[in-house]
């Protein structure tokens, strides 16, 4: 546990240092789950127009985000969702339990044949 407390510690040091160290608007932006899509997807354009693309810069980084989020957005550039989505796992699981109802991977199988 320790070790993994470690990892991950250490993880969000060097990720944060990689987004510290091009501190763009659209940076933030990515981070603040009440932001809309198309205005994170517009400040990034406007960022990188005119601009050749630079390793290290954040491009792919912003990409591979948008191509993640793009499908799970309301079409009126909400992100709340994707940003709910532990949160509403850990209440259906709590509904389950004050149910009463086991969370089961096997299901209730039963053997109707010979």
């Amino acid at each position: 546990m320790k070790n993994m407390y470690f990892r991950f510690l250490l993880f969000s040091i060097l990720t944060s240092f990689s987004f510290t160290s091009f501190s763009q608007i659209w940076v933030e932006m990515m981070k603040d789950p009440n932001a809309n899509f198309y205005d994170i997807q517009a400040e990034f354009q406007d960022h990188w127009a005119g601009k050749t693309i630079q390793k290290g810069k954040g491009y792919k980084a912003f990409k591979r985000w948008e191509n993640y989020m793009a499908p799970r957005v309301y079409p009126s550039g909400n992100i709340t969702m994707p940003s709910q989505t532990y949160k509403n796992y850990k209440q259906w699981e709590d509904d389950l339990a004050a149910a009463g109802i086991p969370k089961s991977t096997n299901g209730s199988w039963q053997i109707i044949g010979p």
